[in-house]
């Protein structure tokens, strides 16, 4: 089987919740921000990443093959990304010591 390792940000987490959860999916505990946005580290068969990928309220920063290392790429993609660094920032800004990983799966 392949797995899908990503970031996703979550609009609102209470809301999602209520409808949904990650279908077993393997998943670091939420960061969540001050406005109810939260960020996880997920790891997805590839059926899962493609039905959260169309999610409503769910962005997915940055992806990658599920392979050793895997989570560096992923972090260093979704840093890269404008768009994915600016919502990434939102809830985990950027220390003394630039950015850093709020999770990855082993």
């Amino acid at each position: 089987m392949t797995y899908v390792d990503a970031i996703l940000h979550i609009a609102d987490l209470a809301a999602l919740l209520e409808s949904a959860d990650f279908g077993g999916a393997s998943h670091t505990p939420p960061v969540v921000g001050p406005d109810g946005a939260a960020l996880v580290y997920v790891r997805f068969t590839e059926a899962q990443a493609s039905a959260w990928r169309g999610t409503p309220g769910v962005t997915v920063l940055a992806e990658a093959p599920y392979a050793p290392g895997s989570a560096d790429a992923v972090y260093a993609a979704a840093w890269a990304g404008p768009a994915a660094a600016a919502l990434y920032d939102a809830i985990c800004p950027p220390g003394d010591d630039g950015r850093v990983m709020f999770g990855c799966l082993g």
